[in-house]
């Protein structure tokens, strides 16, 4: 892998800032269509699993059990956990916490359940366009996730029987992830027998290894440098400390994209 100040040197056709669903997806799709594409990714580098926190949650670790705090940072990031306070101005009083989302190579795809589900046509009634000129897209991201209909425990099938003969209109959930016996249904972490197809596995590493994309992992992108008609320039943050300038010909504000 090239050292990041070395990118910073050469010129790309795309810059996708994010490596969750909507970045790694778009970056792959551009990468192997031959277009140069750099990835830059605020969160740790989840690839190499060898390094990371599979299969169970960071809490377990915690030296006493409480809510996730600044001072947990190492064994959130490694867990593939957002690691930053927000606050909560909702309430009268302002409330300090950190969201149970995903950072880090692959997003909140990462810990997602693996349930991908469609949109219904009634969900687009306010938009400005019909649902149904979605179907094609739904198709092409099933097929590339490899999404199945989740398998049903004998205990759940006979639910299932059960809500139908009471004239209700169950349905096992559409699931992205392979076949495999050992599946333990992981949810909120990352799976250690790799069956759950995250954003990470299905798009940014074929992008990586098959077709020329370049990653930057813990850059923070601090600012966007543009003309009158485009983005020419990323800057960001190493580490938190070390300034950093990309360019490309187009730039994809993926961060925490649906």
């Amino acid at each position: 892998m090239s050292h990041p100040k070395e990118l910073a040197q050469e010129h790309w056709d795309f810059i996708v800032i994010g490596t969750g669903a909507s970045g790694a997806t778009a970056g792959f799709a551009l990468a192997k269509m031959g277009k140069r594409v750099l990835f830059l990714e605020k969160g740790l580098s989840l690839i190499d699993k060898q390094f990371i926190l599979c299969g169970n949650y960071a809490e377990t670790f915690f030296k006493i059990p409480e809510t996730p705090k600044p001072k947990h940072r190492s064994l959130l990031e490694k867990a593939g956990r957002y690691t930053e306070e927000i606050t909560d101005r909702t309430k009268k009083k302002p409330r300090k916490f950190i969201p149970y989302t995903g950072s880090g190579t692959g997003g909140s795809t990462t810990i997602y359940g693996a349930v991908l589900e469609r949109f219904q046509p009634s969900d687009f009634d306010r938009w400005p366009l019909d649902g149904g000129e979605l179907t094609f897209y739904y198709e092409q991201a099933e097929k590339l996730y490899r999404v199945r209909e989740l398998h049903l425990s004998p205990a759940g099938r006979e639910l299932s029987n059960h809500l139908a003969e009471k004239g209700l209109h169950p349905y096992p959930l559409p699931a992205a992830h392979d076949a495999d016996p050992d599946c333990t249904g992981c949810q909120g972490f990352i799976c250690a027998n790799h069956t759950k197809n995250d954003a990470a596995k299905i798009c940014l590493i074929p992008a990586l290894r098959d077709y020329g994309a370049a990653l930057v992992d813990r850059c923070q992108v601090t600012r966007l440098e543009a003309t009158k008609d485009r983005v020419t320039t990323v800057h960001g943050l190493l580490h938190h400390k070390i300034e950093i300038a990309f360019k490309a010909d187009a730039v994809i504000l993926a961060a925490g994209g649906p």
